[in-house]
């Protein structure tokens, strides 16, 4: 191991391998740190299936279509949820604590084998708070990656006094959006330590599609004689996935069929009930897909489509991963006019922007790409060179270079 090399420990909770879009980006960040030549450690909770451990690095490299290695850290961390809102509330509680614990004792060790003292990786706010107050056990630089704050921070409860002072003394704040990043500058007031990467996507698996867009819906069982749209991600609640099917509902052309791909069974069954009441036929739902087929679905479409609202709501989306994914998929893009979206697409040259609040606004958009070839062709275009500067290889080689610069001349 060279002296240059940075050592990463990216402590995670939640379900890995696993359907929310969190841990997606969680193990392709690990990812691209790897193929920066970072030394990257994975701690997880560990999950059996009676005696046998099913979260090794195998499983995960199938599951997200893995290139790059690192290496992956089982913990026994007790990662257990009831019914009951208040019970969780403990039980996070305790599970961050002993994550954080077991996070502390990895460091040690690595810090005892390799003479150096890694990073700390995170992005949940509960294990930053408690690293923060277990600091002098580990002394590690941390760098948080922020999503959210105003979630964030109210997800703090009692705790957010400690949560807020843990922000203000991190090595260094990640934001996802330009605009994250000003509403996190007004709160902890150093800009220096504030820098934004916006997120990514996986080049290894965009490369690897099927050069026939025909052949593709032939091998995900998607008809051949349909204008598709598609919409991949999860369906959420707040993310009010219902607004596809408004828009479904001003679409009058029997070819345009929209396609939505991925949600939980819960969410699923929701929608498909609001697609029922609507009387909705023009519809295909796939459900869930392991993430290293979703390029697929992707390539087999003729327009993708992004959305979750901006107004009104603490839950908010500030740099959605299917965005860099469509980008990299070479389609054209619709996505809602909000000023995060727009720091990465540009209406009229990479996607065309639609009224978040207009449903017909949205159909209208989708009627225009299928009528006009020309400016379809040139958004994909535009779109698909212009994702080349948001792979997750370039997005960990920039963070690289912030630390190397904050380590040898205090300012980047």
């Amino acid at each position: 191991m060279t002296s240059s090399r940075v050592i990463i420990v990216y402590a995670a909770l939640g379900t890995i391998p696993g359907m929310k879009a969190n841990t997606i980006q969680t193990v392709r960040m690990c990812e691209g740190l790897a193929s920066n030549n970072c030394s990257v450690y994975l701690l997880i909770p560990a999950r059996f299936r009676g005696w046998r451990f099913i979260n090794d690095y195998k499983s995960i490299k199938k599951f997200y279509g893995l290139r790059r290695g690192f290496t992956i850290i089982p913990s026994l961390t007790p990662w257990i949820w009831t019914r009951i809102k208040k019970l969780n509330n403990y039980l996070h509680l305790i599970a961050a604590l002993i994550h954080s614990i077991n996070t502390i004792l990895l460091i040690n060790i690595l810090r005892m084998l390799t003479r150096k003292t890694p990073y700390i990786y995170v992005r949940i706010p509960l294990l930053l708070t408690m690293l923060h107050i277990l600091r002098p056990l580990h002394n590690s630089k941390i760098i948080y990656e922020v999503h959210n704050l105003p979630y964030e921070i109210q997800s703090q409860g009692k705790l957010k006094k400690f949560f807020l002072r843990a922000l203000k003394n991190t090595f260094l704040l990640l934001c996802i959006s330009r605009y994250l990043a000003e509403e996190v500058k007004r709160l902890v007031g150093e800009p220096r330590r504030i820098i934004t990467l916006h997120d990514a996507f996986p080049n290894t698996l965009f490369n690897k599609m099927d050069a026939d867009p025909l052949k593709t819906r032939q091998r995900v069982g998607l008809p051949l004689d349909k204008y598709i749209v598609a919409y991949v991600g999860s369906l959420q609640s707040w993310k009010k996935p219902e607004f596809l099917i408004d828009a479904a509902s001003h679409l009058d052309s029997e070819d345009i069929l929209l396609l939505i791909v991925g949600g939980s069974p819960e969410d699923l069954e929701r929608v498909k009930q609001y697609a029922q009441l609507r009387n909705i036929k023009n519809i295909e739902f796939k459900g869930f897909v392991e993430p290293h087929m979703t390029p697929d679905y992707m390539f087999a479409a003729d327009l993708l489509v992004h959305y979750t609202p901006s107004k009104d709501q603490l839950l908010k989306s500030y740099s959605p991963i299917k965005i860099f994914e469509y980008m990299a998929a070479g389609k054209p893009i619709l996505a809602p006019r909000q000023p995060w979206i727009e720091e990465v697409l540009r209406d009229g040259e990479t996607a065309l922007l639609f009224d978040e609040n207009d449903p017909r606004d949205l159909a209208e958009k989708i009627k225009r790409i299928k009528q006009d070839k020309e400016l379809a062709a040139k958004i994909a275009r535009n779109a698909k060179q212009e994702s080349q500067n948001y792979t997750y290889e370039k997005r960990a080689e920039k963070l690289i270079q912030i630390i190397h610069a904050l380590n040898s001349k205090g300012k980047f």
